[in-house]
């Protein structure tokens, strides 16, 4: 039961992210072809900084 709720949860935030990212990157994509890329990967980076950091709290 709880691993079935836990998905639940995790899916129901990854739609609004879904919707917010394809809006985003829809629009910087009018702006140049290489934006939406390059915006995933400061993304994606920023998130892996924050995980690090959270991280070396708990330890």
């Amino acid at each position: 039961m709880i691993k079935g709720s836990a998905m639940g949860i995790a899916e129901s935030y990854m739609s609004p992210g879904r919707i917010a990212g394809l809006l985003w990157a829809g629009y910087i994509l009018d702006i140049n072809i290489y934006y939406p890329y390059i915006s995933g990967a400061l993304f994606f980076l920023i998130i892996f900084i924050i995980s690090v950091l959270i991280d070396k709290k708990r330890n």
